[in-house]
This record gives structure tokens, sequence and C-alpha cells, in this order.
């Protein structure tokens, strides 16, 4: 996972993926057209962006890789909660993204398909 720190204020960091970065050797079968979906753009994903539409596409194949392989239940539905508060309120435990949720999920999928 790439991640740029532009200052030291935790709101300012951006925080990106690349889906190309994900060893398609981890993908499982039923969710191979989501991440195709994800790494055809070859563009990073920012992490803040939350309800964006390659944001939406990565959080769909990691919460199918999530489901598929039953690992990282904790850190999908800590995204899902984060997700819905902000879509709803705007807001999630006074942050204005889910970058944090998103890129624990993010990293555990990946840490757990490279075991």
């Amino acid at each position: 996972m790439s991640a740029t720190n532009t200052t030291n204020d935790d709101a300012s960091v951006v925080v990106v993926v690349n889906a190309g970065e994900i060893p398609k050797e981890i993908v499982e079968e039923k969710c191979a057209p989501l991440y195709k979906s994800i790494i055809r753009r070859k563009k990073a994903i920012d992490l803040r962006a939350t309800g964006d539409s390659k944001n939406d596409k990565l959080v769909a194949f990691l919460s199918c890789q999530s489901k598929a392989t039953k690992t990282c239940i904790p850190e999908n539905k800590e995204y899902a909660q984060c997700h819905k508060s902000f879509m709803g309120m705007g807001s999630y435990n006074g942050k204005r993204d889910c970058k944090k949720e998103l890129s624990e999920l993010y990293a555990c999928i990946v840490r757990n398909g490279t075991n």
C-alpha cells in the first residue's frame, strides 16, 4: 500500500492504494470480476474518497474477499459501520472520511491472502 503524508495533520494524510498491488493469486474466483474492475483502470484509489465510484469498487472487492475467505470480518464490519454513518450523517466518530477503516481492511485482505 502506498501512502503519502502531506503534513502531520491526520486529516490531510492522503492514503492511496494501487489495486495492482493486490496479488492476483489471492483473488477468490467469485471475486475475480470485482478485482478486474478495479485493476483495469490502473489508477490509484484515494481512501479518503468515501462514496466515490473507484472507492466503492474497491470496497465491493474487499468485502467479497472477506466473505469468501472468512477473514478480516471485524475490519469489514468496522468499515461498513463507518460508511453507513458517513453517508447518513457526514461523519463517523468525528471524522470526515473512512480512510483508516478502509486502509485496515485493505491491509488485512492483502496480509491474509499472502500468508
